[in-house]
């Protein structure tokens, strides 16, 4: 939503395309055209259905690009992003054939969260196809992007810090001077428990800290 909002207050036709939520589930600046891939679908299908039946998925997202091009018919090349691992694979398989550049977003460490044998072998079939593959670290980069895109397509760029932001948005308490932050969802994948029993001895070394 930030980029979107970004893009499009300097002039960027932007267009977000989700799966199923609601328009009004988080705010954006109004010059953003919301596309909801529900819209498109020619039956009820699951939220998250079995590979045999994404082709549904696919072809509603096919269609959602040809109506962009439609109405952007000035343009050369469509730029496509796309976030996280099962929306990246329908965005690939349904750009084929079509004027787009695409690039595609990692938000975890991927061998972290294993897709299945299936999911694992096409996303290794599919990701080498995009034009730029943005990971969240350089640490993923390097034991993880790389060897799945080569050097020159990934590229590392963390999560934003909003400038202005404050602790008290965070509801740190005002007794906290010093103090960590983390933000996750209660997720096994987030490992909050490594966090707690990394922070544990620097609380009895230095009581001041608070995590």
């Amino acid at each position: 939503a930030l980029m979107a909002g970004w893009w499009a207050a300097r002039g960027v036709h932007v267009y977000l395309i989700t799966f199923r939520t609601a328009p009004d589930d988080f705010p954006l600046h109004p010059g953003v055209r919301r596309i909801l891939l529900k819209d498109y679908l020619v039956q009820d299908a699951p939220v998250i259905p079995e590979w045999p039946q994404e082709s549904c998925n696919i072809h509603a997202l096919r269609h959602a690009f040809l109506d962009i091009l439609h109405a952007e018919d000035a343009i050369a090349c469509l730029p496509v992003i796309s976030f996280l691992a099962r929306m990246n694979m329908r965005c690939l398989l349904a750009i084929q054939g079509l004027p787009c550049n695409i690039v595609i977003s990692e938000r975890t460490y991927p061998p972290a969260v294993f897709l299945g044998e299936h999911e694992e072998a096409l996303r290794r079939a599919l990701y080498p196809q995009a034009d730029a593959l943005v990971v969240q670290t350089s640490y993923t980069k390097k034991h993880w992007g790389i060897s799945l895109v080569g050097e020159k397509k990934c590229h590392s760029i963390a999560n934003p810090f909003l400038p202005g932001a404050s602790p008290h948005a965070a509801q740190v308490p005002h007794h906290c001077e010093r103090y960590f932050l983390a933000i996750g969802r209660l997720s096994r994948s987030k490992r909050h428990d490594i966090l707690l029993q990394a922070f544990a001895p620097l609380a009895q070394t230095d009581p001041s800290l608070h995590l």
